[in-house]
């Protein structure tokens, strides 16, 4: 075969794949707009639903102290490994 006829024929294989690609994404989209979807609106999420809201003032003072606590481990972790890669690159 000549240039000209691999070229044509690869492009018609191109066509015949990009139409039945077409086809199989048209059916997948049909498929999935058929399907119930609950609307987002009329559902609490989960971590609402799952959480356990605190009752007392003691109960609410232990979350935020756990936030505090975690907040600074972050914090000081972080101001450790930035000293880290300072005595690093001063070496």
């Amino acid at each position: 075969m000549s240039k000209k006829e691999n070229k044509k024929r690869e492009k018609r294989l191109q066509s015949m794949m990009t139409a039945k690609s077409s086809a199989e994404l048209d059916a997948e989209v049909e498929e999935i707009l058929s399907q119930q979807i609950p609307d987002p609106e009329d559902m609490s999420p989960l971590w609402v639903s799952a959480a356990k809201i605190p009752v007392t003032p003691e109960e609410t003072r232990r979350n935020e102290e756990m936030l505090i606590d975690q907040i600074d481990r972050r914090e000081r972790h972080k101001l450790e490994s930035s000293k880290r890669r300072e005595r690093k690159g001063s070496r």
